[in-house]
């Protein structure tokens, strides 16, 4: 499925304010490799993670979120 670039944008703005729910790992997975860039995805999905008690998953997720964050000078998201 071919995405224009506002739908992505909607997409990704839809999950980070939480109007978009996604159920499976495989959500998440297809997602990220839409937003291979985006600490917001890694964090949802450390997140999501996190609820089915995959802790040791989880943490990966949350440090590559901080790490793209710091990358990108968003101090602020990396440690929240």
């Amino acid at each position: 499925m071919k995405f224009q670039s506002e739908d992505k944008r909607s997409i990704l703005n839809r999950l980070v304010d939480g109007s978009l729910s996604l159920t499976t790992n495989q959500e998440y997975l297809n997602l990220i490799s839409l937003f291979p860039g985006k600490g917001e995805i890694f964090r949802a999905y450390g997140d999501f993670l996190w609820r089915r008690e995959k802790k040791n998953e989880a943490f990966r997720n949350y440090t590559h979120a901080a790490r793209i964050f710091l990358s990108e000078g968003k101090t602020f998201q990396a440690i929240v």
